[in-house]
Parts: structure tokens; C-alpha cells; sequence
């Protein structure tokens, strides 16, 4: 008898430490709130370099380069990017939208993601002076389901950075886990070009989608020679959210949420 009631509390204790285990493992690690911090994608520029290559301009054989490519790395990686919550979720022009984004690793393997949101001190490499560092940005894309095609980038995004050797910088997802990134934008199409604006067309079934694009970002200088390179290290799209979109705001008095 106590043989069997000693078998049962090792296989209760099992039981118990597996599932703490797989809790630990499928976990939230971090919420970054941007609803208030300024956006950091237009200051992490290097205005030096901009200037050293005008002043070198008009030089004889000197030059100004643009080089890019697709980072490939030795083990795939496995990322999911959802929208959790999109307030509110009825939408007329120039709603003003508090949206929710969750990037999970679906993977076997750890990632790290740059983690920063002010300006960040650039890589420099000591024998030669280039510089470099990483830079995330979330854009989001509203359209109808009948067209995901017919879609304009909206007004607002998300921008987190890191330079590439400062791990702290950096926040790491281990297999399960995920980091939520809480920020605003509007109902308004972003570019200033207005052939790239597409019309907004009253529908119920409106989607949003979230787009995660991840650059590193270089500079490199020979003599009064300048390169700019623009590497691509990761790009997720959600799955869409529907959104109820309405022409004009509702009067006072007047609901609609969005059909299940």
C-alpha cells in the first residue's frame, strides 16, 4: 500500500514539474508601451556622415553608394506576428486607434529582437570605422476582405532598435514566448502621394494587418567615398483583423460593434 501511494506521489510530482516546465516556456516576456514615447525611425540617422558626403560632393572621384541585400542565417527561425486588440473596432477617417501587436517564437530555436525605442550609439567597428545597427518597425495596412491588394499603409507605426554587438539592447525569445508592443495610430493613409492612398470604402468586414519589417543599417567611408547599405533581416505580416468601417463618425446615441 505505501509502495502505491509513494508510485502516485512521484507521478503527481511529475505531472506537476511538466507542467510547470511547459508554462515557463509558453510565457509573455515583455509589453513595450509606445502609446506616449516619440518615434525613433527618422532620429537614428547618422547626419555626420550626410554631411561629410556633401561637403566631399563635389571632389573629384569621390562617390556615394547604396548597397543592400537579404540577411540568411545558418538556423531558420520561426516568428509569428499577430494583432491582439485593435481600439476601437469600429473606424471611420482619422479614428485615432490604440493597437495591440504580439511577436512570438514558434520556433526550436532562441531570437533575439532589437528592444530600444530612443536613439541608440551605432556599432563601430575599430579597424575600420564602418557603422552599423538594427532597426524594427511595425506599419500597418487597412483594406476590405474582398481585395487584400486594395490596401493603404495607415498613419503610425512602431519602431524599436539596437545596435547589433549591445545584447542588452536586445530582448530574447526563447521557444513559446512572446512580446507584446502596444502603440497608437489613425485611420489615414500615411504616404503623401496620393496615388499610393487607396479609398476607404464603407464595409463590415474592413481588415487591419500588422507588418513587421527588420532592417540592419550601415555606413561604410573610403576616403571621401561613402556606402549606405540596407540589409534585410526579418519581415513578418499578421493574419488580418476585421474592423467594421463606417463612412462618417456615428451620431450621439448610435452603436455598432463589429459581427462575430
Amino acid at each position: 500500500m505505501r509502495r502505491d501511494q509513494t508510485q502516485i506521489g512521484s507521478l503527481v510530482c511529475l505531472v506537476v514539474t511538466l507542467f510547470t516546465a511547459l508554462s515557463v516556456s509558453a510565457q509573455s516576456v515583455a509589453t513595450k508601451d509606445l502609446t506616449e514615447v516619440a518615434d525613433v525611425s527618422s532620429k537614428q540617422t547618422k547626419t555626420s556622415d550626410t554631411k561629410q558626403i556633401a561637403a566631399n560632393s563635389d571632389e573629384k572621384d569621390c562617390f556615394f553608394g547604396i548597397r543592400d541585400g537579404v540577411i540568411v542565417r545558418d538556423t531558420p527561425e520561426k516568428l509569428q506576428l499577430n494583432i491582439v486588440s485593435s481600439e476601437p473596432r469600429l473606424v471611420y477617417d482619422q479614428t485615432p486607434m490604440t493597437i495591440t501587436v504580439r511577436l512570438k517564437n514558434v520556433g526550436d530555436q532562441p531570437v533575439l529582437v532589437p528592444w530600444e525605442t530612443h536613439q541608440v550609439e551605432f556599432d563601430i567597428d575599430p579597424e575600420t570605422g564602418d557603422t552599423s545597427y538594427e532597426s524594427a518597425t511595425i506599419h500597418l495596412t487597412f483594406g476590405n476582405l474582398e481585395d487584400r491588394k486594395d490596401f493603404s499603409y495607415l498613419k503610425g507605426e512602431a519602431t524599436l532598435v539596437a545596435a547589433p554587438s549591445r545584447r542588452e539592447q536586445h530582448i530574447e525569445l526563447l521557444s513559446g514566448q512572446w512580446v507584446d508592443v502596444k502603440f497608437k495610430a489613425t485611420l489615414e493613409c500615411a504616404s503623401k502621394e496620393s496615388w499610393s492612398c487607396k479609398p476607404f470604402h464603407a464595409d463590415e468586414h474592413a481588415q487591419l494587418a500588422a507588418h513587421w519589417w527588420e532592417w540592419l543599417f550601415t555606413y561604410e567611408e573610403k576616403g571621401c567615398s561613402g556606402w549606405r547599405g540596407a540589409y534585410k533581416s526579418r519581415t513578418l505580416d499578421s493574419s488580418p483583423m476585421e474592423l467594421v468601417y463606417v463612412a462618417l463618425p456615428l451620431s450621439d446615441g448610435k452603436n455598432a460593434t463589429p459581427r462575430p
